[in-house]
């Protein structure tokens, strides 16, 4: 479990405050969770270049914007309930606004 509740840690990622060691891993998995999610999105090497590149640097806003570039641009299908769960908690516990969510979950199988 997190030491600090989901907004807190939040503005500490945004406002670029080391993370714990905990925190740090708890975002990793849920990136990581999201993208095993996708299957394809291990095949497109551009985005998934970018996406590991990021989180090896601990950069997991620019991260879930690469993962959200891909599912915008690319012919994917419907999102399983569980992926679009990964994506709402991220976007919770990174205090960023769901816009780019809405379409995405119109698909929802």
């Amino acid at each position: 479990m997190l030491s600090l509740p989901i907004p807190q840690m939040c503005r500490r990622i945004l406002e670029g405050d080391h993370l714990t060691n905990e925190q740090r891993i708890s975002i990793r998995e849920h990136l990581q969770r999201l993208v095993a999610d996708i299957p394809a999105f291990a095949e497109s090497e551009g985005y998934h270049g970018l996406f590991d590149e990021f989180v090896r640097e601990d950069e997991f806003g620019l991260a879930l914007d690469t993962v959200l570039d891909y599912l915008e641009e690319s012919a994917t299908p419907a999102l399983a309930l569980s992926t679009i769960e990964t994506l709402e908690w991220l976007h919770t516990a990174m205090t960023l606004t769901p816009v780019r969510l809405a379409a995405l979950r119109r698909t929802t199988r």
